[in-house]
């Protein structure tokens, strides 16, 4: 009978004191694990976002330089120069049009620039949009051989896209080679 009441015998104070401290500090370290996994997921949440919306505006800027008119005459893009590496203005000829084969004014002017950390696009028959935002870009004019760099509308082949975003954290560069087309 001495055996069993042994068995039956209850913790402590002190036993039950030092098991709630344990698991109080088992609590407060699992719960700081678990509030920094929700930050860092933000945070990636953030950067992911901010590379898709660059994504999204590489897209859309190669769409539109694609476009850019070639004046057979001429053997030249419509293209302005000098050439800029922040901003790209050129004529395109609008959906719907007839196309004609020189660089002629009814056509419609598409512009690329740099405003306040946003990449703009803006056409001449439409309100301008902001394609990313944090971001900058630069561009490069190329030759045929998409390496030496073109010095004038005679020569110009591709254009290069860099866009830089940094939503919350390093720098991450995209970057395209747009060919430009013949018609």
């Amino acid at each position: 009978m001495a055996r069993q009441r042994e068995r039956i015998r209850g913790y402590t104070l002190v036993e039950l004191i030092i098991s709630v401290a344990l698991l109080g500090l088992l609590a407060g370290a699992g719960s700081r694990i678990w509030v920094d996994s929700f930050a860092t997921m933000r945070l990636v949440d953030a950067d992911n976002a901010g590379i898709a919306q660059a994504r999204y505006a590489l897209e859309r800027l190669a769409r539109e330089i694609r476009e850019v008119k070639y004046d057979t005459a001429g053997g030249v893009y419509c293209v302005s120069t000098p050439f800029s590496a922040t901003t790209l203005a050129f004529r395109k000829t609008p959906s719907g049009s007839s196309y004609n084969s020189s660089c002629a004014t009814g056509d419609m002017t598409v512009t690329v620039w740099p405003s306040s950390g946003a990449v703009m696009l803006g056409y001449s028959t439409a309100a301008s949009a902001a394609l990313a935002n944090p971001a900058t870009l630069s561009m490069r004019y190329l030759q045929s051989d998409a390496t030496t760099v073109a010095t004038g509308t005679g020569d110009l082949r591709f254009v290069e896209l860099t866009l830089t975003v940094n939503p919350s954290g390093p720098s991450t560069a995209l970057r395209t080679l747009v060919a430009l087309r013949n018609s």
